[in-house]
């Protein structure tokens, strides 16, 4: 939604001044872009998700923030079990593929160390 709204110059002024016996500018008030809230009626669902009557604004941010809190700390603790689990995980598959990888290697290399060690004993004894 767009609005224009055309007017004097002066008239914007003049509506712009701040008014300290309403608290705010003839602007904001012949607009309505500024009203008051009575916060002595709160009422919200609580963390039982039961409908609780507040005092104050604080009170709900205390709840909140509490819950929140704890909220934050099992998925911490989530993900550090999915991280020592996945390490676990890392190191089997990796151990996996040294074996594949050295299944018909080892072999190999051990005839080359025990046909080295053969040679080398032969030199020295010559």
């Amino acid at each position: 939604i767009r609005f224009e709204i055309i007017m004097n110059e002066d008239e914007i002024w003049d509506l712009n001044k701040y008014n300290e016996k309403l608290g705010m500018t003839l602007l904001e008030k012949t607009f309505r872009l500024v009203s008051n809230i009575n916060l002595n009626n709160i009422v919200a669902f609580d963390s039982n998700k039961k409908i609780t009557k507040y005092d104050s604004i604080n009170s709900i941010l205390n709840e909140y923030c509490s819950i929140r809190l704890d909220v934050y700390d099992k998925r911490k603790e989530q993900l550090e079990q999915l991280n020592k689990e996945s390490g676990k995980q890392r190191r089997l598959l990796f151990s996996k593929k040294l074996r594949k990888s050295t299944k018909g290697k080892r072999t190999k290399n051990l005839l080359f160390i025990i046909i080295g060690l053969f040679l080398l004993s032969y030199l020295l004894l010559t």
